[in-house]
């Protein structure tokens, strides 16, 4: 199943993007991936958006809670946890996680430059017409969750 491919890259992604961050794997849980609907509510505090074009499109939310945000930017060696601050870093985990796919998935995996989004995400990112995969993950205790919304996850199959 093609599908379940590209969510083990994913699942791959954040895996190797936290054990950068901190230097050990034991801090990361990740959760059982899961498929939605696009109509139930998804998304936490801060969501960083890529848009995907290409062979397929769709985008690629990293939606964290605002506890997770600050544990990074500690990590990271910031003592800011502004508004900007934290939307800077979940754009850039969002666009780190969806690059490291990109080298697997080749050239025609296009991404975008990260958008961020306050709160659940809205219609405008999640086509009612798709469903979505949600890679739910804990690091240091604080939940952020992955979500991929591609074409190649059709609710009509």
């Amino acid at each position: 199943m093609k599908d379940l491919q590209h969510i083990t890259t994913f699942l791959d992604g954040v895996s190797r993007y936290f054990a950068h961050v901190s230097k050990d794997r034991k801090s990361l849980e990740l959760g059982t991936p899961y498929l939605v609907r696009n109509h139930e509510q998804l998304g936490l505090d801060l969501t960083g958006a890529i848009a995907i074009s290409g062979k397929t499109k769709g985008f690629v939310f990293f939606s964290s809670s605002r506890a997770l945000l600050k544990y990074l930017l500690l990590s990271l060696g910031e003592s800011e946890f502004s508004d900007q601050y934290m939307s800077d870093i979940v754009g850039e985990v969002a666009n780190t996680i969806s690059g490291n796919v990109r080298k697997t998935l080749g050239p025609e995996f296009h991404i975008s430059t990260p958008k961020v989004i306050s709160g659940h995400l809205d219609n405008d990112s999640l086509k009612p017409e798709r469903l979505s995969y949600v890679l739910p993950l804990k690091w240091r205790g604080n939940t952020a969750q992955l979500i991929v919304s591609l074409d190649s996850i059709d609710a009509r199959e």
